[in-house]
């Protein structure tokens, strides 16, 4: 068994997140997020089935976007959103449940500071954005 103070941290911050979400979902929409959350959690077992460990970002993104494209028809690579004082570029995305998806390679300590820290910078500038999924959906058709 192994533990991650970090990551333990991570999952309590994101139920929380959840709860004050006010708007209802679909149960299409709801089993679409759910399965999305169950493959990214699965991503350390789908990176250990391929062999290797990726070094970098983007031998993680190169898996990770092989994955999730071939599951979701809406994926979207890069889809530009734009903020009210800059834009932002996540990995990818899927269009249906508006989700932008950032993928974080971090080997020490000092490294999940960094990266949670861009993580709330990045999400903080999506804060009160409506239209998530609209705006990934025309990234997807356009």
């Amino acid at each position: 068994s192994c533990e991650s103070p970090a990551l333990t941290f991570l999952e309590h911050l994101i139920n929380g997140l959840r709860m004050t979400v006010k708007d209802e979902i679909s149960s299409e929409k709801a089993w679409t997020l759910s399965r999305l959350e169950a493959m990214l959690r699965d991503t350390p077992g789908l990176v250990h089935r391929r062999g290797g460990s990726p070094e970098k970002e983007s031998d993680l993104q190169k898996i990770m976007h092989d994955y999730l494209s071939a599951c979701f028809p809406d994926f979207v690579l890069n889809p530009p959103i734009g903020g009210t004082l800059k834009n932002f570029k996540p990995d990818c995305g899927i269009a249906s449940v508006g989700a932008a998806i950032e993928f974080k390679i971090v080997h020490t300590k000092a490294q999940v500071a960094v990266a949670f820290s861009g993580i709330t910078e990045d999400t903080s500038g999506y804060k009160g954005l409506k239209g998530l999924d609209s705006l990934l959906r025309n990234c997807v058709s356009g």
